[in-house]
């Protein structure tokens, strides 16, 4: 026997009679949704991902505590501490590095609650 052969006429509206059968049943719609994540992720190596994408940055942190004199703080010291941190993307060698900087100072007064 030899295969028929179909027009592209028929050929589409078997396509549109089979997408309207999936969409008229939501588990096929999510049946085919699940396929597909499956398969991007047996695709995808996520820690090989995400290993490359954190080698590409750098996080500078600096954190200054200084201890003002205070009559009402334990030992007579209060803390004051001001912490900076820099995002940084690597150096590439034709690239000079760019950076974010993220400035946080809490209070002293809060520090002391923790």
């Amino acid at each position: 026997m030899s295969p028929q052969r179909q027009t592209p006429r028929s050929l589409i509206q078997q396509a549109l009679t089979r997408g309207a059968e999936v969409l008229q049943h939501p588990d096929g719609v999510r049946g085919g949704v699940r396929e597909e994540i499956s398969r991007l992720i047996e695709r995808v190596d996520v820690q090989r991902e995400l290993r490359a994408l954190a080698s590409k940055f750098i996080i500078e942190v600096t954190t200054e505590v200084r201890l003002i004199p205070s009559e009402e703080a334990p030992f007579g010291l209060k803390p004051q501490v001001t912490a900076r941190a820099q995002l940084k993307r690597a150096p590439s060698p034709s690239a000079p590095a760019e950076s974010e900087t993220v400035t946080s100072s809490p209070t002293a007064t809060q520090e002391n609650d923790r």
